[in-house]
């Protein structure tokens, strides 16, 4: 009797975990700012690795500034897909 009791509850308790299907394809990201053109209001920011990156909407930005980002990586292993969810100014370099 306690084996049933056991066995039916250990099924009741595999039964009510969620499933896990949803995976996190964020990822921080610093850039420093290379080129501004306020004429098209697009910031180029360039990773450390050498990729470089556009994000519309000049504001404050100023070639030098650093950046920290959040990227999706959309599910992918190819960084050419990858996209800047979020931006914000964290400092400055010569």
């Amino acid at each position: 009797m306690n084996t049933i009791i056991i066995a039916l509850l250990a099924s009741i308790a595999l039964l009510g975990q969620p499933e896990q299907t949803q995976i996190n394809h964020e990822y921080p990201e610093t850039f420093v700012v290379v080129a501004v053109d306020p004429e098209h209001d697009f910031i180029t920011l360039q990773d450390f690795n050498g990729y470089t990156w556009n994000w519309g909407s000049c504001e404050d930005w100023q070639q030098g500034d650093i950046a920290a980002a959040i990227m999706d990586s959309n599910g992918t292993e190819n960084i050419t897909d990858d996209r800047i969810i979020m931006l914000k100014y964290s400092g400055y370099i010569d």
